[in-house]
């Protein structure tokens, strides 16, 4: 607490300061001044004529208030909107206008209600209301919140809001409105509303007591600029000022909107004309106000809106959404509001908060970006010939940044962070989707954000001295060329949810409480907006990019898609040079391949052909949903063939791996049913047989048998499990139906497991298979069985073949697709130069080696002398004959390795053609 009221006392030490600077000599000149002050008529561009009392003129002409036409009510803005140039000074005079408006019509109603009672709202407490609108953004620095929300951004300062909170009793305020407040209480000020009141140009009377009603009046000026009651009456009158439809509200919506060149959804007259009041005893007040005054005679008076205005709230929210996301959030404007914050950050790296705040208030944005070193070095109280040398560097590199606004050399958007991206393969990816959202809870919390950002810095450092090793800047000069910026939800739209709805009777209505969600359709428009960005010197932003994407790569396990280098602006062709000449330093060594640069042969005009034509096989492949599945990054539709092709690297291992899926092979529900099909007619005696799946449930005869479900009532009698045919036994005989045999060891396997015989086992494959009971045995011995393979190879009907010779079964085997018509990896690359060839096969036997010990590692058998050895004659697939074939829901083993393995190959995580659920 005491660390807290230190910068509390520090803050409001300069405000007193910084009013006695602008105020003192002020209030000696007009006091010997024998001029008296009068009216005045203004005219503002929106409003017309503004009229302004005597005690209003000699307060807008004190240098306090002038310094507010050298302050840009929008900051930045106006480098994005030309017109955009207004100042906080005609704003003053616009919030001036509106409040009088909100008044009037105030008054208005109340007088239709009681016909002759005097004003609700008196000439004294207008007249307050009136100086708190003059006073309301008095505590403005230079560029307004730009540079308000850079230096509350600093850890030593950031704790201001809720140290005033606390002290006041508000809700957490803006350095800004807390600079005004203490402006307001500051003797300097003080000694200006004394000399108005005693040359009675400032009519409010609160005491009768001279002392006290001075202070009456300044404290409830700067309580209305925070938004504090100020009336027990009128609990709501503070509103006018700070509030859900608030004079300020009702200026700066129009005129923001109106000088940046975009439309304006506030219908003010509208507005007015729907505000009402009522008249209320105090068990009739909502509670969170009766809690809050005190006790009066007679009734209390709250305002608010006609049960008709729903409307105009819901256009006023509907105006602050499009002004967030039109100008005050646009990316351009966000850009140069960073470079400023870098500039204030690296002031504190330089002077003490305290000084770089006095800078902040003691000079206007032209002049701050003007300023040359030595000048800025003693705005911030410091020798410029006695700084270090990195503070020397830090203060030219602000000077710099100053200068390149100035001049509209601004920075670009290095990385945009959304919470989804547009077209992202991945966004049906739960684990995708939750690291995303990771990464950006991490970004908007101050300390992680400040970790991700030393990261960051030291990626982009490495990316731009591999890139030119003389040249770049610094590690710290990038401090102060990289910025990241966060969103965050859009402010002002509570506030305007808390205005009340008055209805004829009943009880009063926040709102908010008026349906359920009703601001929603606001968030659902903002939702996918972007939530942040990380904004740097054009000369690097690519490297920004590049770096941001590997560390999302490595550190969350984000595969950044298309969009996010297009949401970001960035250039394909310069991104993909960079990452060449990055590649060729080392720099993507060991790292994801989705993130190295793409190999040439995939940037030919032919591949988004190739790719589509792929697909049509590939989506018939129904891959599983399995544990070892759970959080796979492989993407999705062409761009899975994609990153699969991408990870050979070298073009012509590429356009080898290309000549393959030219040749791939699905087996179709179609092939299945022509097998049986065939089968039947080459073997009459099986019509009207029995057809079950040959192995168990997790095997893939089981959807072959539902596919020769086609042939019900034709050619075959039924489809049952083995069990079931067995307890059935009705003399019919039995067809086994599969999809694929290769060497036929999984199928001596399921034999000799069932008739528990040991010697037709194979113990290699390792699976786990449970013995027929006796009757399904017995029955096995008495029928006539057909074995019947959509394909297969020779030796794998020889061996089935011998399995039932051996059990002496009575048995057919038979395979529709033979050998011959089966792809391998060889008919592909025919016509291929033999060393390419070579050196493409040579490259899917590592990759396969690597792969298949990759799962003996997962499967804790790295140390297996028997597996490891099996490694290297299955790593281009069981046979090691590199297999082209799958069906839609099985990938033999058979197939080549590198198509359906699972694993990691040089250390980086290999993406599968078609993931392969592992056998038990």
């Amino acid at each position: 607490m005491a660390k807290l009221a230190g910068i509390l006392g520090e803050v409001e030490r300069l405000a007193t300061e910084f009013a006695s600077q602008y105020l003192d000599a002020y209030v000696v000149e007009i006091t010997r001044s024998r001029r008296s002050p009068s009216r005045k008529e203004v005219n503002d561009p929106l409003w017309g004529t503004i009229g302004l009392t005597a005690a209003e003129v000699v307060l807008l002409d004190s240098p306090l208030l002038q310094r507010l036409r050298y302050i840009r009510q929008l900051g930045v803005v106006h480098w994005v909107y030309p017109g955009a140039g207004h100042t906080r000074f005609e704003h003053t005079l616009g919030v001036i206008y509106q409040v009088q408006h909100l008044v009037s019509a105030l008054n208005a109603d109340a007088a239709s209600q009681l016909p002759g009672s005097p004003p609700l709202i008196d000439n004294g407490m207008l007249q307050l209301l009136r100086l708190s609108a003059i006073l309301h953004d008095v505590g403005h620095a230079a560029f307004s919140h730009v540079s308000e929300m850079a230096i509350e951004s600093v850890p030593d300062v950031s704790p201001i809001g809720a140290a005033f909170s606390a002290v006041t009793r508000v809700e957490q305020r803006q350095l800004s409105e807390i600079f005004a407040y203490y402006i307001v209480r500051s003797p300097a000020m003080q000694a200006l509303f004394e000399l108005l009141l005693d040359r009675s140009q400032l009519h409010i009377q609160l005491d009768s007591d001279r002392s006290r009603n001075l202070t009456a009046i300044i404290e409830k000026i700067s309580d209305a600029i925070i938004g504090k009651k100020i009336d027990d009456r009128l609990p709501l009158l503070h509103e006018l000022i700070s509030g859900p439809f608030d004079a300020d509200k009702l200026d700066y919506f129009v005129r923001d909107a109106k000088l940046a060149g975009t439309p304006s959804l506030v219908d003010i007259s509208r507005l007015v004309q729907k505000l009402t009041v009522r008249f209320l005893d105090g068990s009739e007040l909502p509670r969170d106000i009766s809690t809050n005054v005190n006790r009066i005679e007679g009734k209390y008076c709250l305002f608010g809106l006609k049960w008709s205005g729903v409307a105009v709230i819901d256009e006023l929210l509907l105006a602050r959404v499009l002004l967030f996301a039109k100008i005050y959030r646009h990316p351009k404007v966000a850009a140069i509001e960073q470079m400023l914050r870098a500039v204030v950050l690296t002031m504190t790296h330089i002077a003490a908060p305290s000084a770089v705040i006095k800078c902040l208030y003691e000079h206007c944005d032209d002049a701050l970006l003007n300023m040359t070193s030595a000048a800025l070095a003693s705005a911030l109280n410091v020798d410029y010939s006695n700084l270090e040398s990195d503070a020397k560097h830090r203060l030219e590199y602000a000077v710099r940044t100053l200068r390149a606004v100035r001049d509209r050399r601004l920075w670009v958007r290095g990385f945009q962070i959304h919470r989804r991206y547009p077209a992202d393969p991945l966004e049906g990816n739960e684990a995708h989707r939750d690291a995303l959202i990771q990464f950006l809870e991490d970004v908007e919390h101050p300390q992680k954000r400040n970790d991700f950002m030393g990261v960051l810095l030291d990626e982009v450092h490495r990316i731009l001295s591999l890139l030119d090793a003389t040249q770049g800047p610094s590690r710290l000069e990038l401090e102060s060329l990289v910025m990241l910026h966060t969103l965050g939800p859009t402010p002002g739209g509570t506030k305007i949810a808390r205005a009340y709805l008055l209805p004829s009777s009943g009880r009063p209505l926040p709102f908010r409480e008026y349906t359920v969600n009703r601001s929603a359709w606001a968030d659902s428009y903002l939702s996918d907006q972007p939530k942040g960005f990380i904004f740097a010197d054009a000369k690097i932003a690519d490297a920004v990019f590049l770096a941001v994407e590997k560390l999302l790569r490595m550190r969350y396990q984000v595969r950044l898609p298309q969009s996010a280098r297009e949401t970001s602006k960035r250039d394909a062709a310069s991104l993909e040079q960079v990452k060449r000449q990055l590649e060729h330093a080392g720099y993507y060594k060991g790292v994801p391949f989705d993130i190295r640069p793409t190999p040439d042969r995939l940037l030919k005009a032919d591949i988004p052909q190739v790719l589509d034509d792929f697909e049509r096989v590939r989506s018939m492949y129904l891959e599983p949903r399995a544990p070892e599945l759970a959080g796979d990054l492989a993407p999705a539709g062409p761009e899975r063939t994609h990153a699969w092709l991408r990870q050979f690297g070298d073009d012509q291992n590429i356009d080898c791996a290309l000549r393959l899926l030219s040749k791939f092979k699905m087996l179709t529900r179609a092939n299945t049913v022509a097998a049986v099909e065939a089968f039947v007619t080459q073997n009459p005696e099986f019509r009207g047989a029995c057809v079950v799946p040959f192995g168990s449930a997790k095997d893939s005869g089981a959807v072959q048998t539902y596919f020769t479900a086609d042939l019900l009532g034709s050619l075959i009698h039924s489809c049952l499990t083995l069990e079931e045919a067995a307890r059935r036994e009705d003399g019919r005989p039995l067809i086994f139906i599969d999809d694929f045999v290769g060497s036929g060891g999984q199928a001596s396997d399921i034999l000799g497991a069932g008739f528990g015989q040991v010697g037709l086992r194979v113990d290699s494959l390792n699976e786990q298979r449970t013995i027929f009971e006796d009757d399904v045995q017995a029955y096995l011995r008495r029928a006539k069985i057909g074995f019947v393979f959509t394909a297969a190879w020779d030796s794998g009907i020889a061996a089935v073949e011998n399995a039932a010779c051996d059990l002496k079964l009575d048995s057919r085997v038979y395979r529709h697709i033979g050998e011959d018509a089966i792809p391998f990896a060889e008919d592909a690359l025919e016509g291929v130069e033999p060393q390419i060839v070579e050196a493409f096969m040579n490259r899917c036997q590592e990759i396969g080696e690597s792969l298949l010990i990759s799962q003996l590692e997962q499967d804790g058998r790295s140390h297996d002398s028997t597996a490891l050895k099996r490694v290297g004659q299955r790593a281009l697939g069981y046979g090691n004959r590199a297999m082209l074939l799958a069906s839609p829901f099985n990938v033999p083993t058979q197939t080549l390795t590198a198509i359906w393995a699972r694993g990691r190959v040089g250390g980086v995580d290999w993406i599968p053609l078609f993931a392969r659920r592992k056998k038990l």
